[in-house]
């Protein structure tokens, strides 16, 4: 997953997380191999976007997902909507969606923590 390689913006998504607060999905393209693509999030904290995932588009090769996000709950739908976007077509919404994707769900990471929550 190297970073140094350019990228293309191709797209966006959010997924809106509980309280309030929403994640927002990034579909880049490789500038050098046009079948790689990654997804990186960006939760508005002020540190920059992620890196989520990294795939290819056809599937030729398993996606490579960041150890925080692999296995996540929300990882199959994110794959599914960066796909879109990189084939080109917008992800369909459906009525109980709305703008920021399905409702929260929990289990999401991506980079540090600001706040612990302690019992």
């Amino acid at each position: 997953m190297d970073d140094t390689t350019s990228w293309t913006h191709l797209g966006e998504f959010t997924r809106g997380i509980g309280m309030g607060a929403h994640i927002r999905f990034l579909v880049e393209r490789s500038l050098t191999d046009h079948a790689v693509h990654r997804i990186r999030c960006d939760e508005d904290l002020g540190n920059g976007p992620y890196l989520v995932a990294v795939f290819t588009e056809p599937a030729a090769d398993p996606t490579v997902w960041r150890p925080a996000w692999a296995g996540d709950r929300m990882s199959p739908g994110i794959e599914t909507e960066a796909r879109a976007i990189a084939r080109g077509r917008l992800p369909e919404v459906g009525p109980s969606q709305g703008k920021t994707g399905p409702a929260p769900q929990f289990g999401w990471r991506c980079g540090p923590v600001p706040v612990s929550f302690r019992s």
